[in-house]
């Protein structure tokens, strides 16, 4: 019996003490791994976990800042392998779950806290995130690469924060979201626990991405007034704007910075290139600069304008700039304008009997069409400097022709042009010597 009760003693001494070794030993062995996390056809964040068993078990664990865990309960799922969804765990803090197979032996997988407030410096001038704030626990630091989508779109790559150009959603402004990636490198605060008096090494797999920051960008605002003179072929393009003339031979994009503190007035004929007869005006508001991102603001819109090169004046029959030597008779043509078949300007000589003779004093012009002209009466063609009165204007038709007797002495000419109408955005037309007036003798 005293041999009986020593082995006994002996055999209960054994069990504890394996007991006791069991205690406190890493679970290296066991069947339920866990080989990382990825993000799923849909972009969801799943934990993958393998085992050997017919059923995997997973719970969310709680660890205590002395690292003991505790697991509430357990999700079982059917099968050697489960994709955990960890949608529903903070990503602000470290997280700590729990695995496990029909063998009972327990794996602890640790995901790292991510940035729990983002704050981000947009400059609306260049479209560009600058910088991303982060905090992680209390530790404050900036991001070099984020992550950014829509209301309707996916997220995008993890991009680095210069690569990143975010101008067109300036056009009608956007919301947008900024988040961290994903960081496999992270590791959570804690790497060992204790389960059910047993410690456990942390296996680490990094962070989920931050949560989300709104970033507003701010609609562009509309282009600026561009003051049109059509009747002198002028644009006025006013101060802290810029502008650029869209043709077939001018490249779009280069565009010149009007001062600060004064408008430009532009001659509309100079800006439209030489093989064109037409053009664009484009003129916006300058974006804002300064040292402070959320100072700056973007560009405006463009406002586009068509200019137009001057037409000139064309007589499709008769004779321009006709000295009148010739035999004058009373209502000679000497040119007409025709528009859509039928004769819209007549210019013929004024004539008149000198010391019984007929002698050309002048012309006449008459005006049959539905838009003005404008003519001057000097040696040489009008100037932008030329007084405005000097300047006669020759009406468009209303009920009747309207008519122009000109009469001079001396060898003066006459030029012709369209009139400009600010109404039906018709540019001024270019000048054209009509005739040189006889000379009364």
């Amino acid at each position: 019996m005293k041999i009986k009760r020593v082995l006994q003693g002996t055999a209960l001494t054994a069990l504890a003490a394996a007991a006791w070794m069991g205690a406190g030993s890493a679970d290296a062995s066991a069947a339920a791994t866990a080989t990382g996390i990825t993000a799923d056809a849909n972009g969801n964040y799943v934990l993958n976990v393998t085992g050997t068993g017919k059923e995997v078990m997973v719970g969310v664990a709680k660890v205590s800042k002395t690292g003991v865990a505790k697991v509430a309960s357990w999700d079982v799922y059917d099968g050697t392998s489960a994709a955990v969804d960890l949608s529903k765990l903070n990503p602000a803090v470290d997280n700590y779950i729990a695995i496990k197979d029909n063998d009972e032996q327990v794996t602890f997988i640790g995901i790292a806290a991510a940035s729990k407030k983002n704050t981000i410096s947009f400059n609306a001038a260049t479209g560009k995130i600058e910088e991303v704030k982060t905090k992680v626990g209390t530790t404050d630091g900036t991001a070099a690469q984020v992550q950014y989508r829509t209301a309707t779109s996916n997220w995008s790559a993890s991009t680095a924060l210069a690569s990143i150009d975010l101008t067109k959603h300036q056009y009608q402004g956007a919301t947008l979201y900024v988040r961290i990636p994903a960081d496999s490198t992270l590791a959570p605060a804690t790497s060992k626990v204790t389960f059910e008096d047993n410690d456990y090494n942390v296996e680490n797999k990094g962070s989920l991405p931050s949560k989300e920051t709104k970033l507003n960008i701010a609609k562009q605002a509309n282009g600026p007034a561009v003051a049109l003179d059509y009747t002198k072929g002028t644009a006025k393009v006013k101060a802290k704007t810029e502008y650029r003339v869209v043709g077939s031979s001018i490249a779009s994009g280069s565009a010149t910075e009007i001062g600060d503190t004064a408008a430009v007035t532009l001659d509309v004929a100079k800006e439209v290139a030489s093989n064109d007869t037409e053009a664009v005006l484009e003129v916006r508001t300058k974006a804002k600069v300064d040292s402070v991102a959320k100072k700056c603001k973007a560009a405006s819109k463009w406002t586009r304008v068509l200019i137009e090169k001057p037409k000139a004046f064309t007589a499709v029959a008769g004779t321009i700039n006709n000295s009148g030597a010739a035999t004058a008779t009373t209502g000679d043509a000497l040119a007409t304008v025709t528009t859509g078949g039928a004769t819209t300007i007549k210019v013929e000589y004024l004539v008149k009997k000198v010391k019984g003779n007929d002698t050309k004093t002048g012309v006449k012009i008459t005006n049959s069409s539905a838009i003005a002209y404008q003519y001057y009466v000097g040696s040489a063609e009008p100037t932008a400097e030329t007084s405005a009165k000097d300047i006669k204007t020759l009406k468009a038709k209303s009920r009747n022709d309207v008519v122009a007797n000109i009469t001079t002495s001396g060898s003066t000419k006459v030029y012709i042009r369209v009139a400009g109408d600010k109404k039906a955005k018709r540019w001024v037309g270019q000048w054209a010597e009509l005739v040189t007036l006889p000379e009364i003798k």
